[in-house]
């Protein structure tokens, strides 16, 4: 059998995964939860890119279906260089949102800046990429790939230059 044969694969629930998909999800829940109304209506949060965002929502939607409910015979190791990866990256990600919600909710702390701006979108998408190749799941990986792509895509045609 080779690394990543789908015989190792089955349809169930996977704890593990879903935990993976709520550290992510934590801090855009709180964003949600407390944004203000008006941003959508401001501008702010515009979409000028339908067809990008629909292959993200799409693939964004397919990446957490894989999470939760593929289920690995002997899930990996949590001493993996891909664990590392993937917390570095999710530090990253929180300190993004700290400073967002440290600042008091101002969406400016986040489109006011392009680093900061694209963090937002490379730093989840690589985080669930090193996900995929720690659990050994080509399909969680190209998933991931995917939405990272079309969301750091449509996150930089959305920055307004």
């Amino acid at each position: 059998m080779d690394f990543y044969s789908l015989r190792k694969k089955r349809f169930g629930f996977s704890f593990r995964g879903l935990v993976i998909l709520l550290l992510v999800l934590l801090p855009n829940v709180l964003f949600y939860l407390y944004v203000s109304k008006d941003l959508s209506r401001s501008g702010q949060m515009m979409d000028r890119y339908p067809v990008i965002s629909a292959i993200e929502r799409g693939s964004q939607l397919l990446l957490m279906l894989a999470l939760v409910f593929r289920v690995h015979a002997g899930e990996p190791s949590l001493k993996s260089k891909y664990v590392l990866g993937m917390g570095v990256f999710l530090l990253l990600y929180y300190a993004l949102w700290t400073r967002y919600f440290a600042g008091g909710g101002d969406y400016g702390l986040i489109s006011g800046s392009f680093p900061v701006y694209m963090g937002m979108a490379v730093f989840p998408s690589t985080y669930f990429a090193l996900a995929g190749k720690w659990r050994k799941d080509r399909l969680g990986f190209a998933l991931a790939i995917l939405f990272g792509l079309s969301h750091t895509l449509n996150t930089y045609l959305n920055f307004g230059f």
